[in-house]
């Protein structure tokens, strides 16, 4: 059979499926054909069940680094969380000039909970493709003093270990030392983690400095 109506024909039956599994089953079939398979899964994004979309953004965020930033990007601004969700995941691992603020976007702002735990989850790591980790300092503040889920400023905290060696270490354990007052026993216990990597960062540069 031609590659071409192959995937084509995959993509629609995808598209009609009316439950998860079967529609992530075809889904599989799809992935095996690479990189083409991205457009067969935006076909099913925008013609498919809500269970094949939800099936198809799986699939897009399971091979995240051949996807096309136009593809997360769209489908960050989509009516239902759970695409949204997989959005705010595979844009951890894209390089284009919007990708930090469509994540510091939802992050600050997403209704769903889930969504802004995986956007604080993928920020630094896409902040730092994208060459902008200086940039969104403010974005972990905002979360850790305003966020109302316990869950996602635990994802806030645990995500400052990552700031070692950036111009903005200090803040961010200034940060984690006010998050260890933080209503939830989560939240103090993973800034407590987080702190004893970055303190380590200074304790290891003062030593280095002084040999």
């Amino acid at each position: 059979m031609d590659t071409k109506k192959e995937i084509t024909g995959l993509a629609r039956r995808m598209a009609k499926c009316k439950t998860y599994d079967e529609a992530w089953m075809l889904g599989l079939e799809l992935e095996a054909f690479g990189q083409v398979s991205t457009v067969a899964f935006k076909y099913v994004l925008e013609h498919g069940t809500q269970m094949a979309r939800h099936a198809a953004a799986f699939w897009l965020s399971d091979e995240a680094e051949i996807v096309p930033a136009e593809v997360f990007l769209k489908m960050a601004s989509d009516d239902d969380h759970e695409i949204r969700f997989h959005a705010a995941y595979g844009l951890g691992y894209v390089r284009h000039a919007d990708v930090v603020k469509t994540l510091q976007k939802l992050m600050r702002h997403d209704v769903n909970p889930e969504v802004r735990q995986t956007a604080a989850q993928s920020l630094f790591a896409a902040a730092k493709i994208n060459n902008a980790v200086d940039a969104i300092i403010d974005d972990f503040a905002h979360t850790l003093i305003h966020d109302e889920s316990s869950m996602v400023r635990e994802e806030a905290a645990t995500s400052l270990a990552n700031f070692l060696k950036t111009p903005v270490l200090h803040k961010a354990i200034d940060l984690l030392e006010k998050s260890l007052e933080d209503t939830d026993e989560a939240v103090r216990v993973q800034a407590r983690i987080s702190l004893s990597v970055l303190r380590n960062e200074i304790w290891e540069e003062l030593r280095a400095a002084s040999i």
